[in-house]
């Protein structure tokens, strides 16, 4: 689920089950003050990814990713907050 891309802002994204992506289940790129909050995003490639975006990205359950529950890449700004990361093959947050 690819959510913003150059000059898209303020998207939000609550409430869905993301699953079974061969790439991110979530990403960002360039996306400015977007909000992801209550998803489960579990058994992708990778959970969530960011590239040059700010989000907040509040109590989520990222589990069962083949990689990283979460990438923040290049300058990447985002407000964390109570989530839950677990049982990824990788990194929960990188």
């Amino acid at each position: 689920m690819a959510l913003g891309w150059e000059g898209s802002h303020h998207t939000i994204l609550v409430d869905n089950m993301v699953k079974g992506s061969m790439g991110p289940g979530i990403i960002m790129v360039k996306a400015g003050r977007c909000k992801i909050v209550r998803n489960d995003v579990v058994g992708n490639a990778e959970g969530i990814v960011m590239v040059q975006s700010m989000a907040e990205i509040r109590r989520n359950y990222l589990a069962d990713n083949k990689n990283n529950g979460m990438v923040c890449e290049e300058a990447s700004q985002p407000k964390v907050i109570e989530n839950f990361i677990t049982r990824n093959l990788s990194q929960g947050t990188l």
